[in-house]
């Protein structure tokens, strides 16, 4: 082998280790950037879903809320898990109207009418 042969492939052999090294570290440097991709990502779910899961719970807690009002066992389930139902407005007045209604069937067509 000539000398001129000899350096063009030991030339080549250190490009080769060269381009090596620096793929390892674009590899390295590529796996820090999507972990911190990752978290920044992780973080920005659980603020958007955190506030849709506190959305939805809390129609959730009010829907049962209003059922309570008319049904001792979900007021005693949600008591139960430290939960005070209060009446809602709704909830009252629905239950007013009943009343009226069962107030004015027992008086017959008389009661209407006055």
């Amino acid at each position: 082998m000539r000398q001129g042969q000899y350096f063009f492939i030991l030339l080549m052999s250190v490009v080769c280790v060269v381009l090596t090294a620096g793929l390892i570290a674009m590899g390295q440097a590529n796996m820090r950037m999507q972990g911190k991709l990752q978290n920044q990502q992780q973080k920005l779910n659980q603020g958007i879903l955190g506030q849709q899961a506190q959305q939805i719970s809390g129609g959730v807690l009010k829907d049962m809320a209003d059922a309570a009002a008319q049904n001792r066992e979900m007021r005693q389930l949600l008591e139960k898990h430290g939960f005070q139902v209060q009446p809602s407005v709704a909830a009252a007045v629905g239950s007013t109207a009943k009343r009226e209604e069962k107030t004015t069937d027992g008086a017959g067509a008389e009661g209407v009418a006055q």
